[in-house]
């Protein structure tokens, strides 16, 4: 099983917010082996900008090498971006969502 990682997850992570605890069981696992996790690019794009203007561009440049180390990188394709665009209300989620299809 892979799981898909959005920028929401990573910085309730990353910014220790208050709903931050699902998602960090959810990366332990990941990072354990139990499951797969993945991301996009610009989940770490997203996760670095946001991270680095609210925590600090070391903190956020540790979390981003870190979730590397045990995160796998999709890519989508042009087609896919286009099918995520057209087809979803929210564009990240859909191409997350056609990033795990290809």
């Amino acid at each position: 099983m892979t799981i898909f990682f959005d920028t929401s997850v990573l910085l309730d992570v990353l910014l220790d917010r208050a709903q931050a605890n699902p998602g960090l069981a959810l990366l332990e696992r990941a990072r354990g082996g139990v499951v797969e996790g993945a991301v996009t690019p610009t989940v770490l794009t997203n996760t670095f900008y946001v991270g680095r203007s609210t925590a600090g561009s070391g903190i956020a440049s540790d979390f981003i090498e870190s979730a590397m180390s045990f995160l796998d990188v999709a890519s989508v394709s042009h087609a896919g971006a286009v099918r995520a665009v057209r087809r979803y209300d929210d564009f990240e989620d859909g191409c997350i969502g056609e990033a795990a299809a290809e």
